[in-house]
């Protein structure tokens, strides 16, 4: 086995770690969310990851997104993760991530805050609009 598929390994459960952490809160403030895109696609199709992915990304309704940001602090554990609120001092995104103290993960991008903490993250996403019908959402996702 080659250094980089140990090391896409090695990333991916930390993705977990990550993941069962987030479950574990949200399980706690009884709220709820999915999976989303590749990690949704991974977990039906392959069973957990994609072979070659290495984010994680979860979808909350607006309302229980807003509640996880104002809530999750009073329950995580601060000394292993770390919660980047949307449109903070140091990530000026419009979603947050759930990171992973301790280690680190450069993206693509060059943040110019030199003070963004850059662990090992995992995506978390706002649904807005969202139909209240199942019949809703299927016009929604035909347009």
């Amino acid at each position: 086995m080659d250094n980089q598929a140990s090391s896409l390994r090695e990333h991916q459960e930390a993705l977990i770690v990550l993941l069962d952490e987030f479950d574990r809160v949200c399980k706690i403030l009884n709220i709820p969310y999915v999976l989303f895109a590749g990690t949704m696609l991974g977990a039906v199709r392959h069973k957990g990851f994609i072979p070659w992915d290495d984010d994680l990304d979860v979808l909350m309704l607006r309302k229980d997104y807003a509640r996880f940001l104002n809530e999750a602090d009073t329950v995580i554990d601060r000394k292993r993760f770390y919660l980047q609120k949307e449109f903070s001092e140091h990530w000026p995104m419009f979603f947050s991530k759930l990171r992973l103290n301790g280690t680190t993960c450069l993206e693509k991008f060059h943040p110019k805050d030199q003070q963004m903490h850059q662990g090992i993250y995992m995506d978390i996403f706002p649904c807005d609009n969202a139909a209240a019908t199942d019949f809703g959402r299927r016009i929604q996702f035909l347009a």
